[in-house]
């Protein structure tokens, strides 16, 4: 009888335990010593698993770049407790959560085994209208009145001028303009000029007969006076200029093209822009025949006024290569990569469409043109201080748009017809993944971040410096730990293999631009 008495006290107390009760005096003095060891243990054990599983869960939060409602349709709103009330909870109360969330995520799963869901009906906003243009415009002035608390208070306007060129001309064209509009002559005014990473028509083929779209974003209220063309230095992808160790963080772009400005004698005040080349092709598909189109960074054009040597700054950086750059940067230089993809995917879904009005998610920008600009708004930058700022991407990305009809999914490359800059209508895939800044750091800069950081905090409801995947590590060369003649022979394979592939002149550029190989591993 007192054996079976014990164990009830041991089971009792177990179950207080885990129901978040402390146990009774009198069922813990009547544990057997052996038994109250037990029991401690069980205790110690249970509280390293759940700081274990609340680790585990912070560190997955922290890695999201999104939270709020846009999160919580993103990442699944069945996924659980935060960290804080994962702290909170009993033994109990935590496995009835996570027991909730799995049934939960396997309803979701039943109902759409694809992925894909439509987003949630959006919430109303004042001066919702049927037609698209009213509407988009109630939406976007809902969101300019909630910035405007956390704006500087010295922005100046932030102009951006789309114009569309020819992919064989396009940097000519864009450096006639720069001229013709008088802002060549005044660079102080000018944040940066990017290619759009929008594909725009059909097939790859002729790419140079394409329609290729430049974004010039500037500071000019007034008209200004003509000024000579501007003209730009090359750097591409492919050639090794930075030196990196295998493990280091790579090189962006942006910091290359400083470091040739700074020996041409160059700063932000007399740069235009720094533009990433992108090159668009299609790759083969799966065993379906189908194909998919990629977007990747190929070099990068440097934009500057027509008096600035450089020919002659690019031959002394030619002979001092490998640079040996900063880890971090050129010191003094602040740069910021905005993770734009995943504000797209709860905003701009499906690519091959034109944005959804009304907005799932009308608090958040609903293009990266407009977070960019907030960005530069709510920090203050002025532009005789900004080096570039550009919509583009950084890894090889698809641009194909995706979806679901009667529950199926789908892959297409053909968009819908939308406006271009021109005026024609055109059929359109929408890219861009990031946003980048770069710009001369200042005090007055540091405390607008603070303001930028607040702004995501309690508008946006984001942590968009998350999951960029700018500067990340440089990776070792494949198949360098196999025997020469192997190494070579593989290398061979996987090379036909791509072309029967249809990877084209994308493929065989370096995992890292600029920096590779690794130094040592030449």
């Amino acid at each position: 009888m007192g054996l079976f008495k014990n164990l009830k006290a041991m089971t009792e107390a177990v179950a207080a335990g885990a129901r978040g009760e402390g146990p009774s005096a009198e069922a813990l003095a009547s544990l057997t010593p052996e038994q109250r060891a037990a029991y401690d243990a069980q205790l110690a054990a249970q509280a390293a698993a759940y700081e274990e599983a609340a680790a585990a869960r912070t560190a997955l939060e922290d890695s999201r770049p999104l939270a709020g409602p846009a999160g919580a349709w993103a990442y699944g709103s069945a996924g659980g407790p935060t960290a804080e009330e994962l702290a909170r909870m009993s033994a109990a109360e935590q496995l009835e959560q996570t027991m909730a969330a799995s049934k939960a995520q396997f309803r979701d799963l039943l109902r759409n085994p694809l992925g894909g869901a439509p987003p949630p009906p959006p919430p109303p906003v004042p001066g919702a209208s049927s037609d698209r243009a009213t509407q988009a415009a109630a939406e976007r002035a809902m969101r300019d009145a909630a910035r405007a608390p956390y704006r500087a208070t010295t922005t100046g306007p932030v102009s951006f001028t789309r114009l569309a060129t020819r992919g064989e001309s396009q940097v000519e064209e864009v450096g006639a303009y720069l001229g013709s509009s008088g802002l060549a002559g005044r660079p102080d005014l000018v944040f940066g000029a990017y290619r759009v990473p929008d594909v725009i028509g059909l097939g790859t083929i002729a790419q140079g007969s394409k329609v290729v779209e430049w974004d010039v974003v500037h500071g000019a209220a007034d008209a200004l006076p003509p000024a000579p063309a501007a003209v730009s230095t090359r750097f591409d992808g492919e050639d090794t200029w930075v030196a990196r160790s295998i493990g280091e963080p790579s090189v962006l772009d942006e910091e290359l093209a400083i470091a040739f400005l700074g020996t041409a004698g160059v700063g932000p005040d007399r740069c235009l822009g720094i533009a990433r080349s992108l090159e668009v092709r299609s790759r083969g598909g799966d065993e379906t025949g189908g194909s998919r189109t990629v977007v990747r960074v190929t070099g990068m054009e440097v934009l500057h006024p027509a008096d600035v040597p450089g020919p002659q700054a690019l031959e002394h950086l030619d002979g001092l290569r490998p640079l040996d750059l900063p880890l971090a940067g050129p010191p003094g230089v602040r740069f910021e990569v905005l993770n734009w993809s995943a504000v797209a995917s709860v905003v701009h879904p499906a690519g091959h469409k034109a944005v959804p009005v009304p907005s799932p998610f009308p608090y958040l920008p609903s293009t990266p043109q407009e977070l960019l600009g907030a960005y530069l708004e709510v920090v203050g930058i002025h532009p005789a201080h900004c080096y570039s700022v550009a919509v583009t991407e950084d890894s090889a990305r698809t641009v194909d748009g995706t979806g679901t009809k009667a529950g199926v999914g789908f892959t297409t490359n053909v968009g819908e017809e939308q406006p271009c800059a021109d005026g024609t209508m055109r059929r359109r895939l929408t890219g861009g993944s990031v946003v980048v800044i770069a710009y001369l750091d200042a005090e007055a800069y540091a405390e607008g971040r603070e303001r930028w950081a607040a702004y995501e905090r309690d508008v946006l409801q984001t942590r968009l410096h998350r999951g960029t995947g700018a500067r990340r590590p440089v990776e070792a060369p494949l198949f360098d730990d196999l025997p020469g003649g192997i190494r070579t022979l593989v290398k061979v394979v996987d090379r036909v293999d791509t072309i029967l592939d249809g990877g084209g002149p994308l493929d065989g550029l370096p995992p890292h631009r600029y920096c590779w190989p690794p130094r040592d591993a030449r």
